[in-house]
């Protein structure tokens, strides 16, 4: 059903009594956003659109948005919680060794020459983004930092670490 959209944030809250709404920007510059004219929120699977009112954006990616069609505290309470969604054309181009993270979802992780296993998921509100990688029916969590990452290859699909010696060991050792 989203398979066209990427999600960049959710609502956190609601704010004051006229339904404004604290929302929460999983991105690297909130700022490319703030001129964003409608979103679209998941209502129980449904992408659907929701016009902007008014937004300020903080460099932290929070913000306080008012929607047209959100006039009442009971209004924002209703969305607390949901995903917010963009269609996918509306994400910045990248450079080829850079990628987003719901792109590379199935993609295979290796250490150097050897194969980990395929990217499952990401973890991006720890202070370092990680990557879960399944090995075997077994979680990696690798940490997504430019001195680990050594290549980038959207066209074959995999992601190149040089990990610390044992990395890898720490999940898969069946003494562990």
């Amino acid at each position: 059903m989203f398979d066209s959209y990427f999600q960049l944030g959710y609502v956190v809250a609601a704010h004051g009594l006229k339904g404004e709404l604290k929302i929460k920007l999983d991105c690297d510059d909130p700022s490319y956003y703030k001129e964003l004219e409608s979103v679209f929120i998941d209502m129980d699977g449904v992408p659907v659109p929701f016009f902007i009112e008014s937004m300020s954006i903080s460099h932290e990616g929070k913000s306080l948005v008012k929607f047209e069609e959100s006039n009442s505290r009971e209004d924002a309470e209703n969305l607390r919680g949901r995903a917010i969604y963009l269609p996918e054309n509306m994400l910045p181009e990248l450079n080829d060794d850079q990628f987003y993270y719901h792109q590379i979802i199935g993609y295979t992780a290796f250490d150097n020459q050897i194969p980990i296993g395929v990217i499952e998921d990401y973890y991006a509100e720890t202070h370092t983004d990680i990557l879960s990688v399944n090995s075997n029916g077994k979680e990696i969590l690798i940490p997504v930092i430019d001195e680990f990452l050594i290549e980038v290859n959207h066209k074959e699909k995999f992601l190149r670490f040089n990990l610390p010696d044992g990395l890898v060991a720490l999940y898969t050792d069946d003494a562990n």
